[in-house]
């Protein structure tokens, strides 16, 4: 899937990586500084808060609200919005009983760092309220979206000042012609899609961070590994062979009981979920490669199946980062025993119309327009 981002605003030209003060980076902890460049495309960047302090070896941080921080209909964000009902394994979050400061929002760690938690770059603490008269809740950024606003194709967004935002699902058709058209900013996972757009005189093109792994999964001791290395190429996607510490590794602190082992699979099939190109691909090559079938199943069915255990394999997607390890694989790894083998990283392209808005990107991967 391509998610297209048409811009009515202007500014920059040149997205470029790091940005002092940002979390993590020159200038943490304490008062975000703003970059002199108009364009922007940076790994982390403050919206809710602009100031944060640490203390007891770095398990304690403080963090304030900035100040006129207020949701799409103007009410005010208080720290009780920010904590209310949220938290997670290894942290906790709190702000002080009513009263002057209700700007304060600490956040406790079961173990220290040095830099600003990642939990805070976990959706999950997004900061909604609902809406009385619509299926979008109401957020604190600076483009409001209402179910008014948007399709299964499209979602228009508004701001106070009048601009608009219109992000485009493109599931069918020919991409490069989005691109001729005019769209400001195209991601794509597609390696073809992203050499189109290097020939373009008025494109710049952005690598983003390898935020996504696919792995075999299989309750069979006996399955091959698929570790050797080279499926990069079956895909057409921008990838490469896995890398990195994986947080899937290690979940001995999620307490999930994986001691009872799926039923022994009645054919040598492997299963994907249709909606991922990626995963259809690697699926083919290694049913190639061990005389086995592959199947695509709709992602609901896909995730019911793959808790169920009754296949030979499946092709999983991961997320290369997570802020909570143990949540993600509650939802998705399965519940049984199961072997589980890196296939390969993958990494999406930006391909941006200079002259757009500034922009940044999550360590996950995620674009959003610059606050």
């Amino acid at each position: 899937m391509l998610l297209i981002a048409c811009l009515s605003v202007a500014g920059c030209a040149h997205p470029r990586v790091g940005a002092p003060g940002a979390p993590g980076g020159p200038g943490a902890p304490g008062q975000a500084e703003v970059p002199e460049d108009k364009c922007l495309l940076s790994h982390a960047v403050p919206e809710l808060f602009d100031q944060w302090t640490k203390d007891v070896g770095g398990r304690r941080w403080t963090f304030r609200l900035r100040d006129g921080a207020q949701f799409w209909d103007g009410a005010p964000v208080t720290a009780q919005d920010v904590v209310f009902g949220r938290g997670g394994i290894g942290y906790t979050l709190s702000a002080p009983t009513p009263g002057p400061d209700t700007r304060a929002v600490t956040v406790t760690l079961a173990k220290e760092t040095n830099d600003v938690p990642i939990v805070l770059g976990d959706r999950s603490l997004t900061v909604t309220k609902s809406a009385p008269d619509t299926s979008w809740p109401i957020g604190t950024g600076r483009f409001w979206a209402t179910s008014g606003t948007t399709t299964a194709q499209e979602i228009r967004a508004h701001s106070p000042q009048g601009d608009t935002i219109v992000f485009k699902f493109a599931t069918s058709g020919d991409a490069r012609d989005l691109l001729d058209a005019g769209v400001d900013l195209l991601v794509t996972r597609d390696r073809a899609l992203r050499d189109y757009g290097a020939t373009l005189q008025n494109r710049t093109v952005v690598a983003l961070p390898w935020n996504r792994t696919y792995l075999f999964v299989t309750g069979d001791a006996g399955a091959t590994r698929f570790d050797a290395g080279g499926l990069e190429q079956a895909v057409h996607a921008d990838a490469r062979p896995p890398e990195g510490d994986f947080w899937w590794r290690d979940l001995r602190g999620c307490g999930i009981a994986r001691d009872t082992a799926p039923p022994a699979p009645t054919s040598k099939r492997i299963l994907y979920s249709r909606a991922d190109q990626t995963g259809r691909e690697l699926a083919g090559r290694l049913a190639a490669l061990t005389h086995a079938v592959a199947a695509g199943r709709a992602p609901d069915d896909f995730s019911a199946a793959l808790a169920a255990g009754k296949d030979w394999g499946y092709v999983v997607a991961l997320p290369r980062v997570t802020a909570d390890a143990c949540r993600s694989a509650r939802d998705l790894l399965p519940s049984w025993p199961a072997g589980l083998t890196a296939l390969v990283d993958t990494r999406p392209t930006a391909i941006v119309r200079r002259g757009v808005a500034r922009w940044t990107v999550d360590q996950d991967g995620t674009v959003h327009l610059a606050p």
